[in-house]
């Protein structure tokens, strides 16, 4: 089975949520080099044994009897793909990082959607530890 864009952002998420690479070959019996290639890229389609094996794992994640067309096909919770990716890297901020991106957000919703010229404020310097 050749791995679409769109399986290798499901593969991706996959892992990431099982807790990285190691976790996510131990839960689907494959080895952590074998899924390092399949989030890679290196490796473009499945084997018949490795998608017997990732299949009921990636199911559970996520519903891919539609053949994983679409960045927009939802998540038993109602989030798309993309829509967890980027609430999974969200949750990995700081709360200053948040703020900064919810400014960067306001920006570009005021913004004419055809414009790309973006301005990002500098971050705030940090005093180094032991700096008076």
């Amino acid at each position: 089975m050749k791995i679409s864009s769109r399986l290798k952002a499901v593969i991706i998420a996959a892992i990431d949520e099982s807790g990285g690479v190691s976790e996510f070959a131990r839960r689907v019996g494959l080895s952590p080099a074998t899924i390092s290639r399949y989030r890679g890229g290196q490796i473009k389609s499945f084997s018949s044994e490795a998608w017997t094996k990732m299949r009921p794992v990636i199911d559970s994640y996520i519903n891919l009897s539609n053949d994983a067309g679409g960045h927009n096909e939802k998540h038993p919770h109602g989030l798309s793909v993309d829509e967890q990716i980027l609430l999974k890297k969200y949750n990995r901020l700081s709360d200053n990082q948040k703020i900064r991106l919810a400014d960067i957000l306001d920006q570009l919703l005021h913004e004419d959607p055809r414009s790309v010229n973006i301005q990002f404020k500098a971050a705030e310097p940090v005093a180094e530890y032991g700096s008076d």
